[in-house]
Parts: C-alpha cells; structure tokens; sequence
C-alpha cells in the first residue's frame, strides 16, 4: 500500500509528489547554481523533500501557505547555499555594481578607495532574513526581481525590488557603522 499525505484537503501520494516536483527543482537548481554537480542537487532535493513531508506528518501547527514546489525550492537553496556557502562566496566575489554602490554609499567616512571586502561579507552574512538572501540571490546569484519574488513569495516584482531596496538602506548602515569601529 502506497503512503498518502494530506496537502490543501487532497489525499495525495508521497510517490506521486516527490517525481511531481523533482524536475522542476532540479532545473531551479541548475539554474540559480550552476557550479553544483547534479548528484549534489538530487540528494538535496530528497532532503528538502524530506523536510517537507517530515513537516507535514509530524509539525500540527504546520500549514504550507505557498506552493508545494516553492516550499521545496526554498528549502533546497537554503539547504545550497548552506553547504556551499563558502564556494558560492569564493567563486562569486561581490558584484562590481555592488562594490561601486557600496564604495559611493561608504566615501563620506571613509577616504579610503579599497573597502575591505571581508568587512562587507561579514555585514551580508550577519542580516537577518530575507535582507540576507535577498541581496544574495540579486548580487550574487544574478536572479531578477521576477525570480526573487516567485521564491521568497513577494506579489510582484516591484514588491521584492522595494524590498532589496529596504534591504540595501539596512546594509549600508551596518557596513558604514562596521568601517567606523574598524577605524577606531
């Protein structure tokens, strides 16, 4: 007998579901990560998988509020970008669009033209959700605002862009009170 799960009031089949949304996953991944091999992508999609319907059986208060393949596409890039942060980081340096905004943002404290690369990764890394993964996603990961806002469900594209923008007004604080301590 196969095993079924509840989702939205349907009785589905966990088998039906996992090779529903494989395939779809697996293109997000590629896309959005294309220096990951596929077997590291199909084993983090079991897991995020897992994640999902370990959720659904064992977590009561648990109630899936996107789609089932948006949840396990966040999941696994959560899950990616996890386990390759550092990668990701190393063979992504910071955006030059970013470093020039950034070294226009910091001039005023800080006369010097080399900003200290470690200082504003740190200041990335150290954001909270969804500024962390948004800036992420845009300046590393190249997505467009359409992409940022089907993955971390914004309504629009205008949406996740006022957003990124909020989230840029935040990190520009931090990263000129970090240049600050720096110099003291």
């Amino acid at each position: 007998m196969k095993q079924k799960i509840y989702i939205s009031s349907k009785n589905i089949e966990i088998d039906e579901l996992y090779y529903k949304h494989r395939k779809s996953f697996i293109a997000f991944a590629r896309t959005s990560f294309s220096n990951i091999s596929i077997e590291d992508i199909e084993e983090i999609y079991n897991d995020s998988f897992m994640v999902l319907i370990e959720k659904l059986q064992n977590d009561n208060d648990f109630k899936l509020t996107c789609s089932v393949q948006t949840y396990i596409n966040q999941v696994g890039k959560n899950k990616i970008c996890d386990k390759y942060k550092k990668r990701c980081i190393e063979t992504n340096p910071i955006d030059e669009n970013l470093m020039s905004n950034l070294k226009s943002i910091c001039s005023d404290i800080n006369n010097d033209e080399d900003i200290d690369c470690e200082i504003i990764l740190n200041c990335i890394e150290d954001q909270p959700s969804p500024c962390k993964d948004i800036l992420i996603s845009y300046y590393w990961d190249n997505l467009s605002m359409k992409e940022i806002a089907n993955i971390y469900n914004y309504n629009s594209p205008d949406v996740a862009k006022q957003q990124k923008s909020r989230c840029f007004a935040k990190i520009k604080e931090v990263i000129k009170e970090a240049l600050k301590n720096k110099r003291k």
